[in-house]
């Protein structure tokens, strides 16, 4: 008489390969979800930046750009009024320690203050119109970045 199925030494060593299996493809796959979120941030910043630009030029007004650790608002300079708001991914964070910039005004052209027009040139130009934003680990550490740059003359915003 022939038992059909599997023993029960088959059936573990059968789970504890999946398992194994399992835990070797998740670290990939957890930066991969990190990487993702960051990517979408950094297109979601770069975005903000170039609305804020064409509010500027198509309103006249000077529109500022406002960066903190968890979020980015943009807000007419002379009211205050808040225009757009954005809040970072979880994990995501805006890098204060490796940015030049904690505050992007476009003025009413368009263009960064401190570029053409302003009266703080050399505050935007030494900053290098840089914007580093981070996916950090449990312990805040970052762990992989995206870098905007917004270019001094122009605004216009690019990737590294």
């Amino acid at each position: 008489m022939k038992q059909r199925g599997f023993t029960l030494t088959e059936l573990l060593v059968t789970v504890v390969i999946i398992g194994v299996i399992a835990g070797i493809a998740s670290v990939p796959l957890m930066q991969f979800f990190a990487k993702t979120k960051l990517k979408n941030d950094a297109i979601a910043v770069g975005q903000i930046l170039q609305e804020a630009q064409n509010h500027a030029r198509s309103k006249s007004v000077d529109v500022q750009v406002i960066f903190s650790s968890s979020s980015v608002t943009v807000e007419r300079e002379d009211t205050s009024e808040e225009l757009n708001s954005f809040q970072f991914s979880d994990g995501v964070k805006y890098d204060t320690s490796n940015s030049g910039l904690a505050t992007i005004v476009f003025d009413f052209k368009g263009s960064p203050m401190g570029s053409t027009y302003g009266d703080d040139a050399t505050t935007f130009t030494n900053a290098n119109g840089k914007i580093v934003i981070c996916y950090t680990d449990n312990n805040g550490n970052c762990v992989t970045s995206k870098t905007l740059y917004v270019k001094p003359l122009t605004g216009a915003v690019r990737e590294d």
